[in-house]
């Protein structure tokens, strides 16, 4: 969670630690748990192992830009 740094562990458990931290299959697996839990201020971390070369991706601020641009126009 982008407010707290922590990571998700469980439905409703989140931790510190990476280890603890649940692991996705893949990008789409993670997105799909998130619009089907109703998470939201998340992002998501791409991992190699080796925390140099980790990615943050907001995937879902693209969409909240879109949606607040459209309200805009009426």
């Amino acid at each position: 969670m982008v407010s707290t740094g922590r990571l998700l562990k469980t439905d409703s458990i989140w931790v510190e630690s990476r280890a603890d931290a649940r692991h996705f299959t893949d990008s789409a697996a993670a997105v799909n748990y998130c619009l089907s839990h109703g998470l939201e201020g998340v992002r998501f971390l791409v991992s190699s192992g080796d925390p140099r070369t980790d990615i943050y991706l907001d995937v879902f601020s693209a969409e909240k830009r879109w949606l607040a641009a459209q309200s805009q126009m009426g």
